[in-house]
């Protein structure tokens, strides 16, 4: 039987903590230093100036189809000029 001071059985119980404190930091992923994986971090995808005209042009002819067929209907006898109904006389 090996014999330890009260101090040595306190460094070892300290020692044993820490140890274990760490593992559960690495494990939990929490702590002061956690572990990063190398090249997971996602490229950021851009749109190439091409791909953005050609957006743009879809977008205006969907606008475009849009208004037109807004200003061939009248809806329930309301009529808005420039975002106001005109007074009648």
């Amino acid at each position: 039987m090996i014999r330890m001071t009260k101090d040595e059985l306190l460094a070892s119980f300290d020692s044993e903590i820490a140890c274990l404190l760490e593992a559960r930091a690495l494990l939990t992923g929490t702590g002061s230093s956690p572990v990063k994986v190398a090249g997971s971090a996602r490229k950021k995808h851009t749109i190439g100036a091409e791909s953005r005209a050609k957006i743009a042009a879809a977008r205006r002819k969907r606008w475009a189809a849009q208004k037109k067929v807004a200003g061939s209907k009248v809806s329930e006898g309301v009529f808005r000029v420039r975002g106001k109904i005109p007074k009648f006389k």
